[in-house]
């Protein structure tokens, strides 16, 4: 007893010669507080744990039944103040899930809860128009798409006037060409603290984008100057200017003019594009396109022409009209319209000369009056 009396008043007295030394009170260890939350990323699936001075931490799920080590990557934030960064990726997204703290020396619990996921998103693809109905309640002012095939998630804001959003259509345009399969969800809030969690990312949403019926097949039919078009089909010769309606069987000189010899000019070449239109349950199929050739003038024809002349045999009493340039990169035409007969450009039959010829015409074939037409084939 006398021995530990001793050792005691010499400790003592030590500690009271070292404050005085040391001009004050002796300097004491921070005190541990209560165990704290931080920031919590959804996207990474973690919460940061502050310990604040407690050697553990620890956490309960089950309403304080049984509690378990706080575990996780040790890390320090931007204030030099260290924190575990706690992976949550066990917490059921489908459902709130409470979780509660506290240390091993200050055994205050703090508690907060990890939100369950927002389900509210919808998404309706418009295959006529090639636009989306999106909505949800989440309070969300961009959402995120990517395609099924990659993880490159993208945002998007919902204001459809906004250049992003166009964008946005613009690429999904694009994917009807072979159709596709897109994912959208709304995007995370990160939490702050317990009294600010946040919001997990929202439930994914799949849509399947329909790919746009095949082009039609054009035809064009250069002796009748005709396309085999439907009053179900629209045309242009500019895909930035005004899609037209079809008629049935069009007159490519209504469709394409530019193409046709007019007051002593040659007509130039004319692409025209022709699709299905669109309906109210279809969208528009995909182009077809056809390019018209511009229409030259006509050839040098007259009893001594340079490409067709004509002579009347009076002993044969045949009308003889020769080709004088024709071949097979050079082919004419001719038609015989008599005086019992109309001439039409579309339904008038048309004879085809390939190489250089004389056509003989009896007085039967072309009685008084018959005209006769040539053209360049």
């Amino acid at each position: 007893m006398k021995k530990k009396s001793f050792l005691a008043i010499l400790l003592s007295a030590l500690l009271i010669l070292q404050t005085a030394f040391a001009g004050g009170y002796p300097v004491l260890a921070d005190e541990a507080t209560q165990v704290t939350i931080g920031k919590t990323d959804y996207d990474d699936l973690t919460v940061a744990i502050y310990k604040n001075g407690n050697g553990v931490a620890y956490y309960s799920t089950d309403a304080r039944k049984t509690w378990k080590e706080v575990e996780g990557i040790s890390c320090t934030d931007e204030s030099g103040k260290d924190y575990i960064e706690m992976d949550i990726s066990w917490a059921n997204p489908s459902a709130d899930v409470k979780v509660y703290l506290k240390g091993d020396k200050v055994k205050t619990e703090q508690n907060f809860t990890l939100p369950k996921q927002n389900s509210s998103l919808k998404v309706k693809f418009d295959k006529a128009s090639g636009d989306f109905d999106i909505t949800t309640t989440s309070g969300a002012t961009n959402f995120y798409w990517r395609k099924s095939t990659d993880y490159n998630w993208r945002s998007v804001p919902f204001d459809r006037n906004s250049n992003d959003y166009k964008a946005f259509l613009a690429d999904v345009a694009a994917m009807r060409f072979k159709g596709a399969k897109l994912i959208f969800k709304t995007g995370q809030t990160q939490g702050t603290g317990a009294d600010n969690m946040g919001e997990r990312p929202g439930k994914e949403v799949s849509v399947s984008i329909t790919k746009l019926g095949s082009a039609p097949s054009i035809k064009i039919n250069m002796t009748k100057l005709t396309a085999n078009t439907k009053d179900s089909m629209e045309y242009t010769t500019d895909l930035k200017g005004t899609w037209k309606s079809c008629e049935k069987a069009m007159s490519i000189a209504d469709m394409a003019p530019g193409s046709f010899y007019k007051d002593g000019k040659e007509g130039t070449d004319t692409k025209l594009y022709i699709r299905t239109a669109q309906t109210t349950k279809k969208p528009s199929s995909l182009i077809a396109s056809v390019v018209i050739p511009g229409q030259t003038g006509a050839p040098d024809v007259g009893a001594s022409g340079k490409d067709v002349s004509y002579a009347f045999d009076s002993e044969g009493k045949k009308l003889e009209i020769k080709f004088e340039t024709a071949s097979e990169s050079n082919m004419f035409e001719y038609c015989v319209i008599t005086p019992s007969k109309t001439f039409d450009l579309n339904t008038s039959k048309w004879v085809a000369v390939k190489k250089q010829k004389t056509v003989k015409l009896t007085e039967k074939a072309a009685p008084d009056k018959t005209v006769i037409y040539v053209r360049l084939r």
